[in-house]
């Protein structure tokens, strides 16, 4: 047999090996490509996990929003409920012991409550319907599915406990555009408020409070400063001057009997739940800020350029003609309120141009009153004009047009009829040519309208003089028998597409915002109507009249108890006009708060005195013929307590309570923090004169009870309720909260 022969040279037999190699490298590439595809995918996976996380996280806290807008809409009915339980029981007050005040108070709460909830064929279950409406952010959009929406598999319960209404089983789905789903399921506590009635409200809670100015109150600082705690401005009204910049915080109240005014380029900013109690607000081309609990007996009125009006909380303009004349408070004008009805009369009124207005962060705004146009202030001694009444709530400057009435209807026929306004010449001699008719054609269709003045409900009108360089000029202005005349009558010529549109152009002149959100929960009481401007768009909101129909004896009741609560404030710095006394009707604030005679008696006619501690200084002032005290005269870290009967003139740091008889004056580099704890401790400090020892609240009306264990500040348990001191907030609870 033949030898194999090797076919293969050695050099081949080496290049085979290295083949080899080559195959050992691809069988490692493909590991790890392997694994780093293995990798990429895990990667690819944790990423879906996180997102899918990340969007059922987002999902959940969208639908947590859900629940804490419905949260926002019942604390709005709370806030209600407790404003009327209160004002009953205060209606209540004499005749009622401490047990009866608290179980009426319960009863009313929870009945209020209850009638806003409830179905209309099971006073057992809440309407779901009415708790969507509460959704602003989060409601749903039915073209999407995107959303919140509330669940009616379960039985909406309300039920009445001793702790007060429960809302049982309210479950909330929410569902995003991704598809992802949350369920939230709760139970929601109305729990009733914490209030003590079983002080009388005689004593006020004098201590909360960094100033009492008896007559005025002025900020006077070219530049920013503040206030922390209560203030009274005054008889005769508080004052932002030009350029000031006020801050007022944590103060339970801020009062005036007149006007706050905030001058050109100044600020006032409210924080917090600040209770503020004012006859009028005048802002003139500068910066107001109220977040809390607004009362006012008048107008806010804006003038001058660019002012800035931010609304927040509960605006609440309790001033009308007619239920003025029902409170206690005001018997003695009855002839006053019949004259000039604009006087009583609540409205916002925009006088000024570029005006921004946000009205859109309010849970309630109240206009009780009409707006008017101030003819009387342009009357002369030969002429006396009377205001004229508005349709609208809230108004504008150039909406006047709208009532004057219209020219085809003065002087039909006659040579110099057919306008409006007209001046004096011409005035007299249509009077002439008239031979005594009437100049008012009511008959006559009116343009654009295409109805007479008759058929719109107007028989009447008034004639408003106004003096120019060499006479005056005659208007004539409708005149209307009641409010739903005005309002339906405004309705009527702004639904004419021809006047919308100019009264849209001359509106947008005046403001460059009215803003009210659509579909917000902010609860409405307009006595007439208003207008609005949103995102370039003016648009109306009518007056609830007909709505408020079933709640008209309350409101006409909460109207006239507000005018005998402001005017209580104004005499004591009480919420009970029941509980003042004849004499202190008749007295000021520092009068019923000063024993003025003992003080001047023990430190002698114009002297001051000092009670000294061994870290504070009380002063007892008698500077009313006197040189103007100033609290830069003692050391702000010692300086705790000041009683002057003249003016004070805060130009330092100061801490504790000032009350004066006059006016008092906040500098430049000045401010005043309420501190009543040091106060309690300074009114205290003693003296003694003569073999004569004292302390400043013996000069003080009811002195001790300020300072006896547990009375600072309890007199006022039941008007914090009313006033804004009890937190909304803190009585809407969710109970039994699960999430899926």
């Amino acid at each position: 047999m033949m030898p194999r022969r090797n076919l293969f040279p050695l050099t081949d037999q080496k290049k085979n090996n290295k083949g080899s190699s080559l195959v050992l490298v691809i069988v490692a590439i493909a590991f790890i490509g392997i694994l780093t595809a293995i990798i990429l995918n895990l990667c690819l996976m944790n990423y879906r996990m996180k997102y899918m996380d990340l969007s059922s996280k987002d999902n959940f806290y969208t639908a947590e929003t859900a629940l804490d807008e419905i949260k926002a809409g019942l604390g709005i009915e709370v806030s209600d409920a407790l404003s009327v339980a209160y004002i009953k029981v205060m209606q209540q007050y004499s005749g009622t012991n401490s047990e009866e005040r608290r179980t009426g108070f319960q009863y009313t709460y929870l009945e209020k409550l209850r009638a806003e909830l409830r179905t209309a064929s099971d006073s057992g279950k809440y309407d779901c319907s009415l708790l969507k409406g509460y959704l602003k952010e989060t409601k749903l959009d039915v073209s999407t599915g995107v959303g919140a929406d509330l669940s009616d598999t379960v039985q909406p319960l309300l039920t009445a406990t001793e702790r007060g209404l429960i809302l049982k089983n309210l479950v909330i789905k929410y569902k995003d555009a991704q598809d992802y789903v949350t369920y939230i399921k709760t139970d929601i506590l109305l729990a009733f408020p914490s209030v003590d009635f079983t002080q009388t409200s005689t004593m006020p809670d004098l201590l909360s409070f960094g100033l009492v100015a008896n007559n005025d109150f002025t900020v006077s600082a070219a530049g920013t400063t503040s206030i922390n705690g209560s203030v009274y401005g005054g008889k005769e009204g508080m004052t932002v001057s030009d350029g000031s910049k006020l801050t007022i915080d944590n103060a339970k109240q801020i009062i005036t009997n007149k006007a706050l005014t905030v001058q050109t380029n100044g600020s006032l900013t409210l924080t917090n739940n600040t209770s503020l109690w004012a006859k009028n607000l005048l802002v003139d081309a500068s910066n107001l800020d109220l977040n809390g609990y607004s009362n006012i007996a008048d107008d806010l009125t804006i003038k001058g350029k660019a002012s800035n009006i931010r609304l927040a909380g509960d605006f609440y303009g309790f001033g009308n003609a007619a239920t003025a004349k029902n409170a206690l408070s005001l018997q003695g004008e009855q002839t006053a309120i019949e004259k000039n009805p604009a006087d009583y009369s609540s409205s916002i009124i925009v006088n000024g141009s570029g005006s921004n207005i946000d009205l859109s962060d309010l849970n309630k705004l109240v206009l009780s009153g009409n707006a008017y146009i101030s003819t009387s202030s342009k009357s002369t001694v030969a002429n006396t004009n009377v205001d004229v009444m508005l349709g609208e709530s809230l108004t504008v400057k150039s909406n006047q047009v709208i009532y004057m009435v219209p020219p085809e209807c003065i002087g039909q026929g006659m040579h110099n009829g057919g306008a409006n306004p007209m001046n004096g010449t011409q005035y007299s001699n249509l009077v002439a040519e008239l031979g005594g008719n009437e100049i008012v054609n009511y008959d006559v269709k009116m343009k654009g309208l295409g109805k007479s003045l008759k058929e719109m409900g107007v028989s009447s009108y008034q004639k408003a003089f106004y003096p120019v360089s060499g006479g005056s000029m005659v208007y004539f202005f409708l005149k209307f028998d009641n409010e739903d005349v005005a309002n339906n009558y405004f309705r009527a010529y702004y639904g004419i597409e021809e006047n919308k549109k100019r009264l849209d152009d001359y509106l947008k002149l005046y403001v460059d915002e009215i803003n009210i959100q659509e579909g917000s929960p902010t609860k409405f009481n307009l006595n007439g109507n208003l207008m609005k401007y949103v995102s370039g768009t003016v648009s109306t909101k009518n007056d609830t009249r007909a709505e408020d129909t079933g709640d008209r004896n309350y409101l006409d009741t909460k109207q006239a108890t507000f005018q005998d609560m402001f005017a209580a404030q104004g005499i004591k710095l009480i919420d009970s006009y029941h509980e003042l006394t004849e004499t202190e009707k008749n007295n000021d604030v520092f009068t019923n708060l000063v024993l003025e005679s003992d003080m001047r008696g023990f430190i002698g006619t114009n002297q001051r005195k000092e009670f000294t501690g061994t870290d504070m200084i009380s002063v007892l002032v008698d500077n009313k013929n006197g040189a103007v005290f100033k609290t830069s005269e003692y050391n702000a870290d010692k300086l705790r307590f000041v009683v002057a009967t003249g003016n004070v003139l805060i130009d330092s740091n100061f801490k504790g309570l000032i009350i004066a008889k006059g006016s008092v004056t906040l500098k430049a580099g000045g401010s005043v923090t309420a501190s009543p704890d040091d106060v309690a401790k300074a009114i205290q400090l003693e003296k003694e004169i003569a073999g004569v020892t004292k302390c400043p609240m013996d000069f003080l009306v009811g002195g001790s009870d300020y300072v006896l264990s547990g009375a600072v500040g309890a007199s006022q348990g039941a008007a914090d309720a009313a006033q804004g001191a009890v937190n909304i907030k803190d009585l809407v609870i969710c109970e039994n909260w699960t999430k899926e």
